[in-house]
């Protein structure tokens, strides 16, 4: 047992398989590393990433505000992840809750698998919650103005080189 904001910083973390049988990996708060496993386990690869919209926190600190939501590699060795941060515009109050949606924007970016490097990245604003489902394809989940969950498929897809469009 552990209290629950340490239990998040030091384990959780977002995976999705490859087509290829291994596993992607990525924390979901804290630092912006993704790995990649083979099917029997082994690393593979470590790619330890920076980004201005998920700055790098110590463990067990202040809550962060950025967090890994998704990620999905695609045929074209791609990465694409899915994330909240930060809203610039939301006013700052001492100890923001986890997920807050009025404090959070939402993140599609575009990686290279094997470099890490950036291909393409899209902010939305109020913490648009984007979730891979692979090959092009994000759930979008939201609420209606009636309070109902709703959930809209996306194709999203890469127009030009530093742009995503869904």
């Amino acid at each position: 047992p552990c209290e629950p904001e340490a239990c998040l910083w030091e384990g959780t973390f977002v995976y999705r398989a490859d087509p290829g049988g291994g596993i992607w990996a990525a924390r979901l708060l804290g630092e912006l590393e993704i790995s990649r496993f083979d099917s029997t386990g082994r690393l593979v690869r470590r790619l330890a990433l920076e980004a201005p919209w998920f700055p790098s926190h110590p463990s067990r600190g202040a809550y962060p505000r950025e967090m890994m939501v998704g990620i999905a590699p695609d045929s074209s060795g791609h990465l694409w992840l899915s994330a909240f941060t930060s809203d610039p515009a939301a006013p700052d109050t001492l100890r923001p809750a986890p997920g807050d949606p009025a404090r959070l924007d939402g993140i599609l970016e575009v990686r290279d698998s094997l470099t890490g490097s950036v291909i393409a990245t899209r902010r939305f604003d109020d913490a648009v919650l984007l979730l891979p489902l692979g090959d092009g394809l994000f759930a979008h989940i939201g609420a209606n103005d009636d309070g109902w969950a709703r959930v809209e498929i996306w194709r999203v897809e890469l127009k030009e080189e530093g742009s995503v469009l869904p």
